[in-house]
């Protein structure tokens, strides 16, 4: 029985991969691909990994919260190492779209910002990037009283010293 429910058919069993005999819920598999750089670029593969579904919702036990963190930290890493290798083809739309995610889940997550900052350098939009590092650099000094990074400014070093 696949333990991972989507938000939109709970009814629905999502498809499962080949590893383990087809236990392995196919959202954690495409992010395991993806974290060790064997997963290919196809779209239903990305949908898998950005929208996973939830397991057991409405589940309460230890051992779910447990299991749950470890698929949320790994969807995490995966759309991060996603979003990084979209970047370096020059993939920059949907290098965004991989990046996003991380940020709804956890909207202080540093590396997920300075993600977003170098996919906007990378493209060129120097202003974009400004305005996500002031953007994040707002929210941490209103939600916990800290300045960002030190590798956080070292990102934005020079666009704000080309834009003085």
């Amino acid at each position: 029985m696949c333990l991972l429910v989507s938000r939109k058919q709970r009814q629905k069993r999502p498809p499962a991969c080949s590893e383990r005999g087809g236990r392995c819920p196919r959202s954690q598999c495409v992010g395991k691909q993806i974290l060790h750089g064997s997963a290919a670029f196809d779209e239903a593969e990305l949908d898998t990994a950005r929208y996973p579904g939830e397991l057991l919702p409405d589940w309460y036990d230890d051992w779910v919260h447990l299991e749950r963190e470890q698929l949320r930290e790994l969807r995490l890493h995966a759309l991060e190492t996603l979003g990084d290798r979209l970047m370096s083809y020059g993939r920059y739309g949907e290098a965004v779209e991989a990046a996003l995610p991380v940020l709804r889940l956890e909207p202080l997550h540093d590396s997920a910002h300075r993600l977003l900052i170098r996919i906007h350098l990378a493209e060129g939009n120097n202003a974009e990037a400004l305005r996500q590092y002031n953007g994040y650099r707002r929210r941490l000094l209103e939600t916990l009283r800290l300045e960002p990074s030190h590798q956080m400014d070292e990102l934005v070093r020079d666009v704000t010293v080309a834009e003085v």
